[in-house]
């Protein structure tokens, strides 16, 4: 994936069923903000929530991801092009990382960038953060600036940075290959961390390079999965060795179980590993051990059409729930809109065992209808959890043009609650719910991102900002 700064100017958010409502006249203001909720093991969705917010006057400060620590501690990562929460900004853009407690109070913020004032030269973005047992942070994403000695190995590299629990930098490693000039076969992004119960992390992301610690890319874009040990030194580096140009594999999201087992997902427009392509673009699921071996593979696909993993989770019983989002009748499920988000229910082993389409039944000759799942926890119960957003006109639940949705399927795939009656009307507006999180003492917090100005924000504060907020869910069914 090549660097692409990010001009529009957006709200970043983390929120679970709650009705966020735009105006049109706020386009310009964009910020990103928090918002947290009790009781998630109930089958209602939440009401209002409470927000804090924070923000930087005139800048604009993105969220991209968030997740939570053992202790109940949410954090968030993205990017500013401002001096957030009194942090000099390093380069023309920094990426983030911002912990909270529970309450919502902002315990620290970091930045992370360098170069100069310049977007091709001086960018450095967060896509995903996590933290290890003991409260340790990591975060990745991508950076086109040597970083803390750290010098660049390609046009643009992934990055992974950890930092231990009070904010304080431990290391910072640079992940990429290929050419130094060329962004067509120099570029690397860091898309998924994990870490498992001995501390080691481990990195997914897409790469372009055309050789990579020794592995070879002869295609476009492909994927890679590395892991570091808990000092930073790397142990190993798996790409799928895609040896057909002008095709492409890349991962979106990654877990691991409780056997230290890893599951990345993306897409893929070519056959692999004895998977037949189906469509023009297939959802693609892979598992591997923690020694990098690969363990097995499954395309999801429609005829013709393009479907897309971003997102997967694991339960308990290391059974796995991948979402994404097609185009048509997958797995024989009835398709609903002209996009759909799917849910896919797999056994450690690799056995399919539901397949769920979740979309908005109506379209528009003006604006396309689609509903595009983006995130997904699960909980002990085997509940899942899904963050992501819908687009469309006069659909049955908001009228706007792009707006975030957040949905809880029991452990068969049944649709147990959401909150898409509940958003509020908006006029040509964005949302985009990414990440949803449970916290400790039933506490549900997603993150996400806006283009809008939100019902509950303070404009004063700042025309971009982080903002974090709780709420409780009620107590009626939801039909």
């Amino acid at each position: 994936m090549s660097f692409t700064p990010y001009r529009n100017a957006f709200v970043a958010f983390i929120v679970s069923f709650i009705s966020v409502s735009c105006t049109q006249s706020s386009q310009s203001n964009p910020g990103l903000f928090a918002v947290a909720f009790s009781g998630f093991g109930m089958s209602s969705p939440p009401t209002k929530p409470w927000p804090k917010f924070i923000g930087v006057s005139g800048t604009t400060t993105l969220g991209f991801a968030g997740n939570r620590d053992p202790f109940g501690s949410i954090l968030a990562t993205g990017y500013t092009d401002g001096n957030l929460d009194h942090q000099k900004l390093l380069g023309m853009e920094d990426s983030f990382i911002t912990k909270y407690d529970e309450e919502g109070n902002k315990l620290w913020t970091r930045l992370l960038g360098g170069g100069p004032k310049s977007y091709v030269t001086g960018s450095t973005v967060g896509y995903f953060v996590a933290s290890d047992s003991e409260g340790n942070v990591f975060g990745t994403g991508i950076t086109v600036a040597n970083l803390d000695a750290q010098s660049l190995n390609g046009y643009q590299d992934a990055y992974l940075v950890k930092y231990d629990p009070d904010g304080n930098k431990e290391w910072t490693r640079l992940i990429g290959g290929g050419s130094n000039t060329d962004f067509q076969h120099g570029t690397s992004s860091g898309r998924g961390i994990v870490s498992d119960a001995l501390g080691n992390i481990y990195i997914a992301g897409t790469t372009n390079a055309d050789t990579f610690y020794g592995e070879a890319n002869l295609g476009e874009n492909d994927y890679f999965l590395a892991k570091y040990d808990p000092n930073g030194n790397q142990v190993w580096v798996r790409m799928s060795r895609n040896s057909q140009p002008d095709h492409e594999r890349f991962t979106g999201g990654l877990t691991i179980d409780s056997n230290s087992d890893l599951y990345l997902v993306g897409a893929t427009d070519t056959d692999f590993d004895g998977q037949i392509l189906v469509g023009i673009e297939d959802a693609l699921i892979v598992k591997y051990d923690k020694d990098g071996n690969k363990l097995w593979s499954r395309l999801v696909g429609v005829s013709g059409q393009l479907s897309v993993a971003h997102d997967i989770g694991v339960d308990p019983d290391r059974n796995i729930y991948a979402i994404g989002s097609t185009s048509g009748e997958l797995d024989g499920q009835t398709p609903i809109g002209q996009t759909d988000m799917f849910i896919i229910k797999y056994d450690k082993d690799g056995n399919k065992l539901w397949t769920r389409l979740f979309g908005n039944p109506a379209f528009s000759s003006f604006f396309s209808s689609e509903t595009l799942g983006q995130g997904i926890t699960v909980d002990s119960n085997g509940n899942s959890y899904i963050a992501g957003m819908v687009s469309g006109t006069k659909i049955f639940f908001t009228n706007a043009i792009q707006n975030s949705f957040i949905a809880k399927f029991d452990t068969n795939g049944n649709l147990i609650w959401s909150n898409l009656e509940y958003l509020q009307d908006s006029t040509k507006c964005l949302a985009n719910a990414q990440n949803p999180i449970l916290g400790l003492n039933n506490a549900f917090f997603v993150t996400g991102y806006t283009l809008c100005n939100l019902d509950f924000v303070n404009p004063s504060l700042g025309v971009d900002s982080l903002f974090i907020s709780k709420e409780e869910l009620g107590t009626g069914i939801y039909p």
